[in-house]
């Protein structure tokens, strides 16, 4: 699981890009006051808002809704959220309805890598793999 950073879901997207620019995320998943995740707003959804716009806009209006974001629990096997087939920028984990971390494409392009490395199989110099 990467580090990340939550964000409150009642934030303006001119909050969240003054967030991203000092962070290396290129997705946020957003909470309520109880921390619970409600969706997730990513960069190019940033920037589709007009900076006219961007004061008073809420977060909660252009982000992606947890319904539509995949969620796993700690204790899940990899395969089994991949085989949900949902696309994703991020996939939220999370334990008592909290949100407790965050899967990216680059956490389980690696977590595939390392499967291959276990399995015996040979990773192909230069291979893609979910990142691209």
């Amino acid at each position: 699981m990467s580090t990340f950073v939550a964000v409150p879901n009642w934030s303006t997207v001119d909050d969240l890009v003054a967030l991203a620019r000092r962070s290396r995320q290129r997705s946020f998943p957003l909470v309520d006051l109880d921390g619970r995740p409600t969706g997730a707003v990513t960069l190019a959804a940033l920037a589709g808002v007009p900076e006219s716009d961007r004061p008073t806009a809420r977060l909660r209006e252009i982000a992606q809704p947890a319904v539509k974001v995949p969620v796993t629990t700690p204790d899940t096997v990899l395969a089994d959220v991949l085989a949900q087939g949902l696309p994703a920028s991020v996939i939220l984990v999370v334990e008592d309805g909290r949100l407790v971390g965050l899967l990216t494409a680059e956490d389980i392009g690696r977590a595939l890598d390392l499967a291959r490395l276990t399995s015996g199989q040979p990773v192909p110099p230069g291979a893609t793999t979910v990142t691209g």
